[in-house]
């Protein structure tokens, strides 16, 4: 196993990622990608104390609540192996504030950010957003992890995962 891709959706990682949703739609995207597919809860994570390498929440915290966020965040470095490490990305609201606001981007793009991609299940819904200070500060409170960083433009072996664009705000935490 490389990792695990929680909240995989549409954007499932391929051969040797264990791809979790709550969503049993997104299984054939998983099948097809040659990725293995999970339908879980994230919450708790269905592993083992210290027992993988890699954790990547590509685009999942914003689907939860505060509560829910950090308990999945505390999930996360419960099962992360020590040296292995945690990948978030999230929609950066305090950028797309801005440049909302300085009409840089127009409403359907703010709103898509903002809300989430409605595409007929409540789960895609945003439920929460974030800020860079406010995302350091929760990833710090939820786990005592060695290092947190920005992950910036990183590949990942085996993932489909958006580029890096402004509106995106990632972080890299290592166990």
């Amino acid at each position: 196993m490389i990792g695990i891709n929680c909240g995989s959706g549409q954007r499932p990682f391929r051969e040797g990622w264990i791809n979790i949703d709550c969503q049993e739609r997104w299984r054939e995207a998983s099948d097809k990608a040659g990725g293995e597919f999970m339908l879980s809860k994230l919450i708790p994570l269905p592993f083992s104390d210290n027992s993988v390498p890699i954790v990547v929440a590509h685009h999942l915290l914003e689907h939860f609540d505060v509560a829910d966020g950090e308990a999945f965040l505390r999930e996360a470095y419960r099962v992360i192996r020590p040296g292995g490490e945690l990948l978030v990305y999230t929609p950066n609201m305090e950028e797309l504030c801005r440049r909302w606001l300085s009409r840089e981007i127009g409403w359907v793009e703010f709103r898509t950010h903002t809300y989430g991609a409605y595409m007929g299940d409540e789960a895609d819904r945003h439920k929460n957003c974030w800020g860079p200070e406010e995302l350091l500060k929760t990833l710090w409170r939820t786990g005592s992890w060695l290092s947190i960083e920005r992950a910036g433009n990183r590949i990942i072996r085996g993932a489909d995962i958006a580029g890096w664009a402004f509106w995106i705000l990632d972080y890299r935490c290592v166990k």
